[in-house]
């Protein structure tokens, strides 16, 4: 009976280390396999979604097609057309498109702190960026199922919201790079500008963020207090 039960154990055991193995090696090699997927799917469902996108713009509603230089990618999340066609097949594949690149953004920077294991500035950054990913992926599923046409202002708002984010989540992570590649040795009165200076940025800018969004979102209760019940 005994051996039986640490025989049970043992199995458990391996099964145990077997899972945890197979676990890293997906956030070492699998994942970013499962990233350059979801990037060539959101390119390919985004290039379909335009080819099937009815027409129109703002300025000029009974144009035909997508047109690259004056639609939004707003647009393809429409439920209708500027004209009042229906928009359900681009909007679908839109739909899927953008949380697709959501999962793909989270997926990435949540991967991205692996290369940092030591504690200090670079795995705090890291970390942040993480954070400041997931936000916007949020976001940018927010942008997805709150079409332009039924509640443009709140659209915009995951719209700005989310570039601003995006922007300053890149900007950052490039400059720390390069400051960290190219910059002064570790150690030196520059180097400690550099990085003290950079985590102030970072943490203001996020924010920042928030603090522009909060000020955006105060007028949407009084917007829809304003609509007239149907």
């Amino acid at each position: 009976m005994l051996e039986k039960k640490a025989s049970s154990q043992g199995q458990k055991g391996r099964v145990f280390l077997v899972r945890r193995r197979s676990w890293k090696v997906f956030w070492q090699i699998g994942v970013f396999r499962l990233l350059f997927a979801v990037g060539i799917c959101f390119f390919l469902l985004t290039g379909i979604a335009m080819l099937l996108y009815p027409g129109g713009t703002m300025t000029d509603p009974h144009r035909h097609g997508y047109a690259f230089f004056s639609n939004f990618l707003s647009d393809l999340g429409r439920t209708s057309t500027p004209s009042g066609q229906d928009n359900l097949a681009s909007r679908l594949l839109f739909t899927i498109a953008l949380n697709m690149g959501a999962l793909g953004i989270t997926l990435f920077f949540a991967a991205f702190t692996q290369f940092f294991p030591v504690p200090g500035t670079a795995r705090w950054l890291s970390r942040l960026g993480a954070v400041s990913a997931l936000i916007t992926s949020l976001y940018f599923i927010g942008i997805a199922f709150v079409p332009l046409n039924r509640n443009g202002q709140l659209h915009n708002l995951f719209l700005y919201t989310a570039s601003l984010s995006a922007l300053l989540l890149a900007g950052s992570l490039l400059v720390f790079i390069f400051a960290l590649l190219f910059g002064p040795a570790p150690g030196t009165p520059a180097w400690e500008i550099i990085h003290a200076t950079g985590q102030k940025i970072i943490v203001a800018a996020s924010i920042l963020i928030g603090l522009i969004q909060a000020l955006l979102v105060q007028p949407l209760p009084r917007k829809n207090a304003e609509l007239p019940s149907n």
